[in-house]
């Protein structure tokens, strides 16, 4: 006696390869049946979904999560540009703050400049370059504890500059899906609330299918996605 399963089973295939049972569903419309030897007493019916081609790199995203966190990200930095000069600034700020450390607590003669040593003449007026040491004697004024935490920053600047490489090429990417799959130019994004920018994914999606479980998607299941890699 031969049993039947009624268990149905999608799977999706990528654009460059399409099996002989995928051309054989394109050319019937219809689910393609597969029946197992004779040795063996069921049948599977398979449904395979093929996903379309489309322009960009935006179809099937494995990712959602993280991809809709750094369409979200990019809309409330301002873009691309100023992305890219925030994390500019914030590596030259961190510079400057370990750089003007140094300086105020090894470079400056504070007892010259508050007057504190009795030896010296109260009434003499002081410079600028009376009350900063030399950089020779600067530098050797420094303790081998604050080089330890100089080299410290070094690696955390450098930590952070790569992180910045890493923000800048998604940045890129999120850049060309704004611009051309969610037709909003860099000039146009401070115009542009987020409702807007929404309901321009929920249009791409039935053009570039960037999630494949669903045929459509809605504000919800953004909103969703976003929560969800954030907390």
């Amino acid at each position: 006696m031969t049993h039947y399963r009624r268990d149905i089973t999608y799977s999706a295939l990528d654009n460059e390869l399409t099996p002989p049972l995928a051309r054989s569903a394109e050319n019937t419309n219809s689910p393609t049946m597969i029946t197992l030897d004779q040795e063996h007493d069921d049948t599977t019916n398979v449904i395979i979904h093929k996903v379309p081609q489309t322009k960009g790199g935006w179809t099937h995203i494995k990712d959602l999560d993280s991809f809709f966190t750094r369409m979200y990200r990019y809309y409330v930095r301002g873009g691309f540009y100023p992305m890219i000069m925030a994390d500019l600034f914030y590596l030259i700020q961190f510079i400057f703050i370990v750089w003007f450390s140094t300086f105020l607590i090894h470079c400056v003669d504070y007892p010259r400049l508050f007057r504190n040593d009795p030896k010296a003449n109260r009434s003499e007026k002081l410079s600028l370059n009376d009350v900063i040491f030399p950089t020779s004697v600067c530098v050797s004024r420094i303790s081998w504890t604050w080089w330890c935490l100089i080299t410290l920053c070094s690696i955390i600047w450098l930590m952070r500059l790569a992180i910045s490489f890493y923000h800048l090429f998604y940045a890129y990417d999120t850049k060309l899906f704004y611009n051309n799959a969610l037709k909003i130019k860099e000039c146009d994004l401070a115009w542009v609330n987020w409702s807007a920018v929404q309901e321009k994914v929920r249009e791409a999606q039935a053009e570039h299918h960037m999630c494949v479980h669903k045929q459509e998607i809605n504000e919800l299941d953004i909103y969703h996605r976003i929560l969800r890699y954030l907390y």
